[in-house]
Formats: structure tokens, sequence, C-alpha cells
């Protein structure tokens, strides 16, 4: 189950685990208000070649070359 991050307008942050079909709302203990569910990234990680920052692009016979 994935971990989603609510946020109150006073600043409490909570993480909550719950599905992904669920629409909870929580309550802020410190002000009473509605608590919002906060937009973050997601972790990825890539596994393989051709992911690390010195990897190049392999030139194509198409590419003409600078001289």
């Amino acid at each position: 189950m994935p971990t989603y991050t609510y946020e109150c307008s006073c600043g409490r942050v909570l993480d909550v685990r719950h599905s992904i079909h669920e629409e909870p709302e929580f309550e802020c203990d410190n002000c009473g208000g509605a608590m919002e569910r906060v937009i973050a990234a997601p972790a990825v990680q890539f596994k393989g070649s051709g992911f690390y920052s010195t990897d190049k692009a392999k030139s194509s016979s198409n590419t003409p070359k600078n001289n």
C-alpha cells in the first residue's frame, strides 16, 4: 500500500498508508482544519546499463560530424 503525505494550513504534516482507492478526510489535531494531500515525486530507481550520467548516447550514422 502506498504512503501519502497530508498537510494542514497550520503546517502540520501527516504520513498515512492507505489504499489508492480510498479518499479519507483527515482533521488536524492542532487547529481542527481539513488536511489536504500533498503531491510528491515518486521514488524511482533505474537498473541496468544506460542510466548513468557518464554514459553517452550512441552516435548514429546519419548525424553529420563537425570537424
